[in-house]
């Protein structure tokens, strides 16, 4: 008899568990969209800084592309090392968005 109660309450937690699991996973949203949803955010981030600092990156990235024209400064010179070492994971961006589309939805 105590075996069958155990064995109840365990079947109890599990359906309370998976009921919760079921609040936070919608099965509306397909698994191969996630990882979509999940990067767009940082990617738009990344893309579109806040209003604020947008007079900011203007000044910074004109005079490091302005660079061969002007006399450098110590920030130009300091920026366009960190683009120049942005190529490696540019690359791993790329690879991982052209792996994504070709295993799960067979593009390329």
């Amino acid at each position: 008899a105590t075996t069958a109660t155990a064995a109840a309450a365990v079947n109890d937690s599990d359906d309370t568990f998976g009921g919760a699991l079921q609040l936070f996973t919608p099965p509306e949203v397909p698994p191969k969209v996630l990882p979509l949803i999940f990067l767009s955010g940082v990617l738009v981030r990344t893309q579109f800084p806040r209003r604020q600092r947008v007079r900011f990156y203007k000044t910074i990235l004109q005079g490091t592309i302005l660079a061969p024209f002007k006399p450098v400064r110590f920030r130009d010179a300091f920026v366009g090392d960190i683009v120049t070492s942005l190529v490696r994971p540019i690359v791993d961006v790329v690879f991982t968005v052209t792996y994504y589309g070709a295993a799960v939805y067979g593009f390329c």
